[in-house]
């Protein structure tokens, strides 16, 4: 939380260079602010999945964003407008809802949340000139959009690469399976460093079996494999709605308990609906 009010912070400092410049020339004072004619409301947008599958961490970044502009327009001076759009992790929806924002006369975008929207997003944003930070996407791609766009977290790269690494330091003789998202830019891309620093420290991949968007709601046969092939350890490189299948499926149905491993995409498998949050015991 602390992270993303000092991101708002610098965002609102570089953002004040354009505080007269919205995208209708218009200047809009935030709700409650004194307008005193020296300054406009920069107008900051969110978007992020608020609905569907990864809302868990649209609304967290949301619930930060909202608190940050209050904290922020509570101190007087330069004021902040905030509007969120939910784009449902998906990429189409995700232009859709930036052009929504951009209608509005955003000036700054926090977002997109997750990978797949901030790739499809990003390039827009260079287009427009619109300043762009994502919290939490982490496809090492979206740099790539151009040099109005950033990125404040690791990027794939470097959580599948310290992932191998951890392996090799703590379970050097384990067997690993790994569950991915072959359709998902996260997972795929986790997935594509993860497995290449295994073969570079001689870590043992026994199984590798992903899914797609369209074949997600039955993770019966990837959980299978992993043990058929023996993994006691099983790396877990996506979202925690999958996550809570794949634990459930494993525990209850199957007896099967090995060391289950994943990365950021796991925060929020506690409050999965419907989720038994004892079946997380022992996830790392």
């Amino acid at each position: 939380m602390k992270k993303f009010i000092a991101m708002f912070l610098a965002v609102a400092m570089m953002a004040a260079l354009f505080a007269g410049c919205g995208s209708d020339g218009a200047e809009t004072t935030a709700p409650g602010a004194e307008n005193d004619g020296a300054s406009a409301a920069i107008k900051i947008g969110v978007c992020g999945p608020l609905t569907g599958g990864a809302a868990v961490y649209g609304t967290a970044v949301k619930a930060a964003a909202e608190i940050a502009v209050e904290e922020i327009n509570a101190l007087g001076g330069l004021q902040l407008e905030l509007r969120a759009q939910d784009d449902e992790h998906d990429a189409e929806k995700a232009v859709n809802a930036y052009n929504a924002l951009k209608d509005w006369g955003m000036q700054v975008l926090a977002g997109t949340v997750t990978s797949v929207p901030c790739l499809a997003v990003a390039p827009e944003c260079y287009n427009d000139g619109i300043f762009m930070l994502t919290p939490s996407a982490t496809a090492d791609a979206i740099l790539d959009a151009g040099d109005n766009v950033f990125q404040l977290c690791f990027k794939d790269t470097a959580q599948g690469t310290a992932s191998a690494e951890y392996f090799a330091e703590k379970f050097a003789d384990a067997k690993i399976g790994v569950i991915y998202d072959s359709s998902d830019a996260y997972s795929a891309g986790i997935y594509a460093n993860f497995a290449a620093r295994c073969a570079e420290l001689g870590l043992e991949i026994v199984c590798a079996e992903a899914f797609t968007s369209d074949n997600k709601s039955d993770l019966s046969t990837q959980v299978t494999k992993c043990q058929e092939a023996n993994a006691d350890l099983v790396f877990l490189p996506f979202y925690a709605v999958e996550a809570a299948q794949v634990l459930t499926y494993a525990k209850k149905t199957l007896d099967y308990n090995p060391i289950f491993f994943g990365c950021d995409g796991l925060d929020g498998v506690l409050t999965v609906e419907g989720f038994d949050p004892a079946l997380a015991e022992g996830v790392m």
